[in-house]
């Protein structure tokens, strides 16, 4: 049995497919992948949703024959067994890959391919990103700096009303003291003209027969 039988019967690899030159596709431009405004794992670390979107990105563009795909699948499956170390993974890999015609020079091709493919992802992404935060971020900015002019307006007009506020309460202070010092004296000045004429109408009385 060959090291390529030994490896399909194991679930390494999959049945002999003609294998086809790794070629871009003519348009790059993917589904647009939609921006998840919920709150982001945090910083530096993968988010999951965003890898699944992205993996399956790839699979949708993914290539016929063994690709970079099919091979990293292979290392990881042996990798997974525990039973070689990394490099010699990679190797018998290859040597499977070999047997399908696949040469180093075609994965690495095939490797690029998809970094093509997630290099259209990006854009697509920064563009729905761009779009998002124009409909959802700056139509806010506009509408607080609306605000905040109106708030300004208003604070001046609160500080102008604030300002005749407490002039009205001083002018009604003062008027009032004025007022109540006027009563007091005219009433001071009516009793004491009322005694005298009172004192004189007595005596006008004891004096006069």
């Amino acid at each position: 049995m060959s090291l390529k039988e030994a490896l399909t019967k194991v679930g390494f690899l999959e049945e002999e497919i003609p294998v086809a030159k790794p070629k871009a596709p003519a348009n790059l431009v993917q589904a647009p992948l939609k921006v998840d405004t919920t709150p982001p794992p945090a910083s530096g670390s993968v988010d999951p949703t965003f890898q699944a979107m992205l993996l399956q990105s790839f699979q949708k563009h993914k290539q016929t024959g063994f690709d970079y795909l099919k091979f990293i699948s292979a290392v990881g499956k042996m990798k997974a067994k525990g039973s070689s170390a990394e490099d010699s993974c990679f190797q018998m890999a290859f040597m499977a890959a070999s047997e399908l015609g696949v040469d180093k020079s075609k994965l690495i091709e095939s490797g690029q391919y998809y970094l093509d493919v997630l290099k259209g992802d990006e854009a697509d992404f920064n563009t729905d990103l761009s779009s998002t935060n124009k409909t959802e971020v700056e139509a806010r900015q506009q509408r607080v700096t609306q605000i905040e002019g109106k708030l300004t307006d208003l604070s001046k007009q609160l500080a102008a009303l604030q300002q005749e506020h407490d002039t009205l309460v001083k002018e009604i202070h003062d008027t009032t003291t004025k007022l109540s010092g006027r009563q007091d004296a005219f009433q001071v000045t009516v009793a004491s003209i009322r005694s005298e004429i009172e004192t004189n109408i007595k005596k006008i009385n004891q004096y006069l027969t």
